[in-house]
Order: structure tokens, then sequence, then C-alpha cells
């Protein structure tokens, strides 16, 4: 099936405007949360008493909200892991960021590959073929490798060759390890300064 070019540049404005946005994000939260120990000490406490009492589901619905925005990731598991204790964190922080990981792919894939060979070219096109022949350990080893954002990593992961019934098993299997390690981590911390 031939798309028009007018549908091709539409898609094309399309991937470009949320690049702008998920850029813009990521400059507001660097702007607005506090860098000194201090100042994030008292922002916990404060969505600690406002956030701690939080149903399940709400809780999975911030996880999965701020994985699509580009939160970045290890925020929102030390955040988890401080208002609701490393085991529940780390199941909220699974759950939802896949399901935001799945909606960030399906954003990419409604972009499509053609957008993304056009904004990255050719060489991306490869690198996409490579990724997808190994589908799950690709995606498994994306994510126990922090490189780039969590939502633009999604997105480029739909509009690639890689499948989603890689996508989805592998961002799991992959982000397991880091999500317990960061989670106990900040738990076994919060005990330490608290004694």
């Amino acid at each position: 099936m031939m798309r028009s070019p007018r549908f091709a540049w539409l898609r094309m404005l399309t991937l470009i405007i949320l690049l702008l946005v998920l850029i813009a994000l990521a400059l507001a939260w660097k702007a607005y949360v506090p860098a000194d120990g201090q100042g994030i000490a008292a922002l916990i406490d404060a969505l600690r008493l406002r956030l701690g009492s939080l149903p399940a589901w709400l809780a999975l619905a911030g996880v999965l909200l701020a994985s699509i925005v580009a939160v970045p990731l290890g925020v929102i598991i030390v955040a988890c892991a401080l208002l609701f204790g490393p085991l529940p964190a780390t199941a909220y922080v699974l759950a939802g960021a896949t399901l935001g990981g799945m909606v960030s792919y399906g954003i990419g894939n409604y972009l499509g590959h053609d957008g993304l060979q056009r904004f990255a070219g050719e060489r991306i096109n490869r690198i996409s073929r490579r990724l997808a022949e190994r589908g799950l350990l690709s995606v498994i080893l994306i994510r126990l490798l922090p490189i780039a954002p969590f939502a633009i990593v999604n997105m480029i992961a739909g509009a690639s060759h890689l499948r989603l019934r890689d996508f989805v098993p592998g961002t799991l299997i992959g982000m397991l390890p880091g999500t317990l390690i960061i989670a106990f981590s900040v738990s076994q911390l919060q005990q330490w300064l608290a004694a």
C-alpha cells in the first residue's frame, strides 16, 4: 500500500513535535526538581505524606504516565521505593513502565519506520534490522544498558523492526535486575539514615 506524501509529511511532523515535547519535559524536570540533598529529602517527605496511601491502580497509573512523558526511570524507581517500599515499588515500576513502554512503542509504531529512517538516516535502518534479528535478547540488553531516555528508546523500538512480542518480555526481563537493585538499595539507605 502506497502512502501519500502528505500523510508521510504529517507523520514526520508528529514525530518532530513529540520529540520536542519530550525534550521540553526533560528540561522542565531538570529545572524544577531540587538538586541538593535537603531539597530532595523535603520533597520526598511531602510526597510520602500526600501519596503514601494511594491505591495500587493510581500508583501504577502514575508510573505509566511518568514513563511516557520521559521522567527518568531511575527517578521513578527511587520515588516508588521511598513511597511504597522495595517489593511494591518493583511491581509498580515493572508493570507501569512496561505498560508505558507499550504506549510509547505504539506511538513509534504509528509514526512508522519511514519517519524514523527519514529522521535518522539509512544507518538506523541497518541497526534496526540487526536488533530485530535477535529480538528478545536485543531488548534485554537495551534495558540493561541505559543508553537513552526510556520513552525515546520505546518509540524508536516501535518505529524499528522490533516486534512487540519481543519488546514486552525483553523490557520486563531487562528492567528487573536494575529495578530490584535500586529499590532495595534505596530502602537500605533509608533505614541506615533513619537509624
